[in-house]
């Protein structure tokens, strides 16, 4: 079984390009900040707020 907390990451694509995306975790030092809300806030501060609704979000999670 893994030990520790493994980085999670998340990317938001609209029309096969990234808008938004981050590893976090690790990167953070914050184990507590969820890499799907952040890729969230990073496709917004990156201007594609209107686009959400038709992106994809893929996420990274460890098996188990």
């Amino acid at each position: 079984m893994p030990t520790g907390d493994p980085p999670v990451g998340s990317i938001i694509v609209f029309e096969d390009k990234i808008i938004g995306g981050i590893e976090s975790g690790k990167s953070t030092r914050d184990i507590t900040n969820y890499a799907e809300i952040i890729a969230v806030r990073n496709a917004i501060q990156n201007g594609y707020a209107d686009q959400l609704s038709q992106s994809k979000l893929y996420t990274t999670h460890p098996a188990s």
